[in-house]
């Protein structure tokens, strides 16, 4: 089957936590979401899978197994954007765009084309404006911007996304969506975190919940998110709003 395969995943942290025995696909060509409370394990998948933990099991793309690739392989394969973007050296916004093009090798940030890249990245992320200046200057929800960005200009046939809008507005949050929908047309395999159920439920194409390690339900997310699975993910209770356009949001109190 093409898209990223996964296959008894198993990552634990020596004093608990982590991921349990996990199975799924993540297609290409589609939005796959994570949601789930806290201490999940959420992140914990998407960092085992790009090859930042160990774990025991399977994670093939296409005919690749994950484990065996190469650093540079590996990122010419996966894109990987951390829910807290790490940016402690003063690189202008433009030099750390370009820097999604170091694995394709180390003149390439340098080139025309990777230039045209990172612009192109930066306009769609709202960043044109800042890009002289340095990403440590920046507030949460711009670095957060800067790492997405980063990850279109890498370009890979996959991404990984913990928690991607945390820090951003409503507007950019929204943006950004759309824009990884445009990434599943040219098919792209997209697994991304949120806490945001209505944005799962509004832009994925699949949805896993996820507690305790494990997922606990997956599928089409207006069939598997419901007022039960909520209230047993988060312990709380959550009403739906049915709009007139046929759209459902839900509300918690």
């Amino acid at each position: 089957m093409n898209g990223l395969a996964i296959e008894d995943l198993k990552s634990l942290y020596p004093g608990g936590g982590g991921v349990e025995a996990l199975s799924g696909v993540v297609n290409e060509g589609s939005i796959t979401a994570v949601i789930g409370p806290n201490g999940s394990g959420k992140s914990t998948l998407l960092r085992a899978i790009a090859g930042l933990m160990g774990f025991s099991g399977k994670v093939r793309f296409r005919d690749l197994d994950l484990s065996r690739l190469s650093r540079s392989a590996m990122a010419r394969t996966v894109a990987f954007v951390d829910q807290s973007p790490q940016m402690a050296y003063p690189f202008s916004v433009l030099e750390v765009l370009r820097m999604g093009r170091l694995p394709y090798g180390r003149k390439e940030p340098y080139s025309t084309e990777s230039v045209e890249r990172a612009c192109c990245a930066a306009d769609s992320m709202d960043l044109t404006g800042l890009l002289d200046r340095p990403v440590t200057q920046l507030s949460g929800g711009e670095r957060q911007r800067v790492a997405v960005a980063r990850a279109f200009v890498q370009d890979c046939p996959v991404f990984l996304l913990d928690e991607p809008s945390s820090a951003l507005d409503p507007g950019h949050g929204a943006a950004l969506f759309k824009l990884l929908q445009r990434a599943t047309e040219s098919g792209k395999a997209v697994l991304v975190t949120v806490h945001d159920v209505n944005l799962a439920v509004a832009f994925a194409d699949s949805l896993w919940a996820m507690k305790g390690g494990k997922v606990i339900a997956q599928g089409d997310p207006c069939q598997v998110v419901d007022g039960g699975l909520l209230f047993q993910l988060y312990g709380i209770e959550f009403h739906r709003y049915d709009d007139e356009r046929g759209g459902s949001r839900w509300f918690f109190r």
